[in-house]
């Protein structure tokens, strides 16, 4: 059922966009948006993903003993590194969307385009995180109802705003269809886990986000791969400075996570 909602939602989207007054920009745009930046803005994910993958049976085999303080520790875990991992991955993306965008396509649209979805990554990546560790729980019929309903919200909401709003429209349906499916994954497995969500730190971690993405505005704009690597070396510098001030960073993160990587290296 969710095929067909997607497979409906490709087949609407330009033709409900056509009906919009800017027709032949928007669907190049649209083009733009699926052919080159969402690629751009998923890459990083790759990662992170990999470590969804350690997540499922870490977590199924805590449900199976019924280690409860486990779960807890692992979900605080999960949730925080991929927090601050996609933070880094947003933050660097934003600062280097033009010059990205220049070196990889040759087309100056893809830059503004990834600058205005780059913002979503935390919500993206995290996300996965919470659906790895929901299915390791034993959620999926839940996941899968979520996901069912999202799907539908997406389709009818483009369905009506494309032919008003064109790419505005499209953006607003992707981030609150996809902003309804976090809130309820994540309600879903703070539920189930009984684990407490660590809402001081997020905000600690996504204004000192925030303070470093403005400093790099800043910075002069330079072409080519300087433009992307000088912005995300700044970035990145300023963040995990904020980070380490604001007591956002702790050593039990990093140990946790060379941890899973030396647990996944002696299974290959």
């Amino acid at each position: 059922l969710r095929s067909g909602l997607n497979t409906i939602e490709n087949l609407i989207v330009p033709k409900r966009l056509a009906r919009f007054a800017g027709t032949a920009n928007a669907l190049a745009d649209y083009g733009v948006l699926h052919g080159m930046m969402f690629p751009v803005l998923m890459f990083p994910a790759a990662i992170l993903f990999s470590l969804a993958e350690l997540l499922v049976p870490e977590f199924s085999r805590c449900a199976a003993g019924r280690r409860t303080p486990r779960i807890r520790y692992l979900v605080r875990r999960g949730l925080r590194v991929s927090l601050l991992f996609s933070l880094c991955a947003a933050g660097v993306l934003y600062a280097g969307a033009d010059a990205l965008g220049e070196l990889l396509y040759h087309n100056r649209a893809v830059g503004p385009a990834l600058r205005l979805y780059a913002p979503l990554i935390p919500l993206l990546y995290t996300d996965a995180i919470v659906d790895a560790i929901c299915k390791g729980l034993g959620q999926q019929n839940a996941n899968a109802r979520y996901n069912l309903l999202t799907s539908f919200l997406d389709v009818s909401f483009l369905w009506l705003l494309l032919p008003h709003y064109g790419l505005k429209g499209y953006y607003l349906s992707f981030a609150v269809t996809h902003l309804i499916n976090f809130c309820l994954s994540l309600r879903r497995l703070l539920l189930v886990s009984g684990a407490r969500p660590e809402i001081k730190l997020s905000l600690r971690a996504v204004l000192c986000a925030a303070a470093a993405g403005w400093s790099t505005s800043l910075l002069p704009k330079e072409p080519g791969l300087r433009g992307v690597l000088l912005p995300g070396a700044w970035y990145l510098a300023v963040l995990f400075l904020l980070w380490t001030l604001f007591r956002v960073v702790r050593l039990g993160d990093l140990l946790w996570l060379r941890n899973l990587a030396r647990r996944r290296g002696n299974r290959t």
